[in-house]
């Protein structure tokens, strides 16, 4: 999925208005794949485009993504902490004991202090 067919399909689910791009030849693809794909159905009388049940079901699940999250893992590839994007999530006061590195929250319960040096053997402590 593209911008533009992000944009489009948006378009179609709270509009039923043709889109204002409708010449374009990205939109025309994008809307033919959509058709081909169900989540667009064309109707011939009065070229019209709606949005189908699939069309909208799968918007609102793309739009249930949750953000990013930048996370810390070991070696093996196991979440250790969770970055938060807030610097006051972000800071302690506490410097790793065994690399000095500054440590920071995990958003975990509980408030865990975790060293984002990931070749620092010493994790997260409470």
């Amino acid at each position: 999925m593209t911008p533009n067919d992000l944009e489009i399909l948006i378009h179609y689910y709270v509009s039923n208005e043709p889109h204002p791009r409708l010449n374009a030849p990205a939109v025309q693809h994008s809307i033919e794949k959509f058709v081909l794909d169900g989540i667009f159905k064309l109707y011939v009388i009065g070229n019209k485009t709606r949005i189908t049940e699939k069309g909208k079901a799968w918007l609102k699940t793309i739009l249930s993504v949750p953000y990013p999250q930048k996370v810390w893992v070991d070696e093996n590839g196991d979440v250790i902490s969770i970055t938060s994007d807030t610097k006051e999530d972000k800071k302690v006061d506490d410097p790793c004991p065994n690399c000095g590195m500054q440590l920071a929250f995990s958003p975990s319960p509980g408030r865990i202090k975790c060293c984002p040096n990931p070749r620092c053997g010493f994790w997260c402590y409470y």
